[in-house]
């Protein structure tokens, strides 16, 4: 929504210098000088995006125009329901929806989707609710696609109408096709890849309005004013709601009239110039451009008579650009293409402070280790004397002061190998809080913890919102694991390593199956084939009476890489690693256990899966093939 505003504010900005410049200036410059003015309009029209200039740069330009585009974020959040779809009244919800909701309130449902309203005593359903941002979007995009349709289809009918009532005029010496066609108000030059000129039965009979008129299209196509026409209708379709541009694409039809007088005359000789301006007042339309001609992808010679006494006026005066008013053209063009063009880079804000006010806010911790770690976290901590010790850890931190940048420091590894720390403003929603990696890095007298944001990988850039002691990430693990076992003091290790199995299937880059110390063991690397195996060994879990602790025994053993595999890779120093043990009941047992110690039955996997994995194994290549192929 910025962007657009930018946008719509600076091409109108930059309209009415142009507007200014030509009025200023409208003695002293050439109509094809003028017209070149317009370019630059049409480029800003065309392009939404602004040149972010460094902040040394910007910062010594006094204004910008993009700065001109006010604040819009409150537009993007979801405040107008539309489509309703029942309505009732509030007596017949519970005094929980009544005292929730006040008159003219709206209470979000289905993930933010739809809402409820309530007005006066009744409460309506809605299907959706909407920011303003989105109907201003949608409202755009309506109008642009409606304007531009409305051009598609004119055009199409126009040249429809020509192709049935053109005929082939020979004898003209011309470098793109001359055809005369019954009905036209005007000579003119139609078409954007393959142009023609298509003249008036009348202006074919006389040898002199035929030289003209030829000379005055042909100058158009030299002009390429055909894709300029196109352009026009591109840019007035983009901006259907700015009458500034409709007025700027009137003025621009009339400039690239006149220009095209000036090529004239110039292709002719001076010597045409009286005879040129008679054949303009013997064409004269019968009416003058109406807003539908706007939409029209063709040239026209003529339009009404206001509109040719000012071209004949002008072939009269024969204007010519002075020097001082050339430069003060460009000077004008060079200065507001920086001004509407250019942006201010972005500052980059300190982030120590909203994390405090986030910290002051916390009413839960959510911590998930590393994605290589083994353990999981399920539930936040809000036992009041746990979160008060992770709260405690976490105010704790400092201010970096100087940018990762500044200190060389490599973020871009810690989403692969950092524990995760979210504050949850509310404990009942995961979705509400701020997460930051807890990255330790080393330093000249101590490890650093830092607080990375954005928590994703592949960010465009990470930043730093604070120091932590190095102690940080153990104590909330710590803190996170005495409120599992007080939220789920009935949940067993087998249970754990089933949901952890889970993960590292789901994010393995590579599969080995068979003894590490087998160098005929089988490594699984392509993507499409880790997908169909990832299918095949999801677990069913263990039967309530089926075994837990594992005896050591297996049939086959598996292990999953989170990394892509080197080519001597061999399984051992894979990050899990799992044992399978064949039943006669129809499936196979999954097991944990580091080397056969302290294992437990973990899932079971049916024989016509497992057999099916085992198939693409056996067509993957082995340990020794993979290091003599590298």
């Amino acid at each position: 929504m910025k962007l657009m505003i930018q946008w719509a504010i600076t091409s109108s900005v930059l309209i009415l210098i142009v507007l200014a410049a030509r009025f200023l200036l409208r003695d002293r410059l050439s109509a094809r000088l003028k017209y070149a003015l317009w370019g630059v309009v049409l480029l800003r029209l065309l392009v939404p995006f602004q040149v972010e200039l460094p902040a040394p740069v910007s910062n010594a330009l006094p204004v910008l125009a993009s700065n001109l585009a006010p604040e819009v974020g409150q537009w993007e959040e979801p405040s107008i329901p539309v489509f309703p779809e029942r309505s009732k009244p509030v007596a017949e919800f519970n005094l929980d929806i009544e005292t929730t909701l006040e008159p003219g309130d709206i209470l979000s449902y289905s993930d933010a989707v739809g809402c409820l309203r309530r007005d006066g005593e009744t409460i309506t359903w809605y299907r959706y609710i909407l920011s303003p941002e989105q109907i201003v979007l949608a409202l755009w995009l309506a109008g642009a696609g409606l304007t531009g349709a409305v051009m598609l289809v004119s055009n199409l009918r126009f040249y429809g109408r020509l192709r049935k009532r053109r005929e082939r005029l020979e004898g003209v010496d011309a470098p793109i096709p001359v055809y005369t066609a019954a009905g036209l108000s005007s000579p003119c030059l139609f078409g954007v890849i393959r142009p023609s000129v298509y003249l008036t039965p009348e202006a074919a009979e006389n040898p002199d309005t035929l030289r003209h008129t030829l000379a005055h299209e042909l100058t158009h196509c030299a002009h390429f004013d055909h894709l300029w026409s196109a352009l026009r209708c591109l840019a007035l379709a983009l901006h259907w709601y700015n009458p500034l541009v409709w007025l700027a694409v009137i003025l621009s039809k009339q400039d690239g009239e006149l220009a095209c007088d000036e090529g004239a005359v110039a292709r002719l000789g001076e010597g045409e110039r009286i005879p040129y301006g008679r054949t303009l007042v013997n064409l004269v339309a019968a009416r003058s451009l109406r807003p539908g001609d706007l939409l029209s992808c063709s040239t026209a010679m003529t339009g009404g008579e206001k509109s040719v006494k000012a071209r004949v006026l002008a072939l009269v005066k024969k204007p010519e650009t002075v020097k001082t008013a050339l430069f003060a053209v460009i000077a004008v063009v060079a200065l507001s293409a920086v001004f509407v063009f250019a942006g201010r880079e972005e500052p980059v804000w300190n982030l120590y402070g909203p994390y405090r006010y986030q910290v002051s806010h916390t009413q839960a911790v959510q911590f998930s280790p590393s994605p290589l770690s083994s353990q999981i976290y399920p539930d936040a901590i809000t036992d009041p004397d746990l979160l008060e010790q992770a709260l405690e850890i976490l105010d704790s931190a400092a201010d970096l002061l100087n940018t990762p940048e500044e200190l060389g420091l490599d973020l871009s590894e810690a989403p692969f190998t950092s524990p995760r720390v979210t504050l949850l403003e509310n404990p009942d929603g995961r979705t509400s809080g701020h997460t930051y990696l807890l990255y330790t890095v080393p330093a000249v007298n101590r490890d650093w913890c830092l607080l990375v944001t954005p928590a994703e990988m592949g960010a465009e850039s990470y930043r730093v919102a604070g120091i932590l002691d190095v102690s940080a990430p153990g104590g909330l693990e710590l803190l996170a694991r005495q409120q599992r076992y007080r939220e789920r003091e009935d949940l067993t290790p087998a249970t754990f390593d089933y949901n952890q199995y889970h993960t590292r299937l789901g994010m393995a880059q590579g599969i080995w199956l068979n003894m590490p110390m087998l160098h005929d063991g089988r490594v699984l690397t392509d993507p499409e084939e880790l997908e169909r195996i990832r299918n095949l060994l999801i677990l069913s879990p263990i039967p309530r009476d089926g075994p837990l602790e594992w005896d050591g025994d297996g049939t086959h053993i598996i292990a999953f890489s989170s990394t892509p595999p080197d080519p001597d890779w061999t399984g051992a120093d894979a990050a899990s690693v799992y044992y399978i043990l064949a039943t006669d009941e129809g499936f196979y047992y999954v097991c944990s256990g580091d080397m056969k110690e302290g294992g437990y039955y973990i899932g079971t996997i049916s024989n016509e899966n497992w057999e099916q994995a085992v198939e693409i194994f056996e067509n993957a290549p082995s340990v020794d093939e993979r290091q003599h192929a590298a």
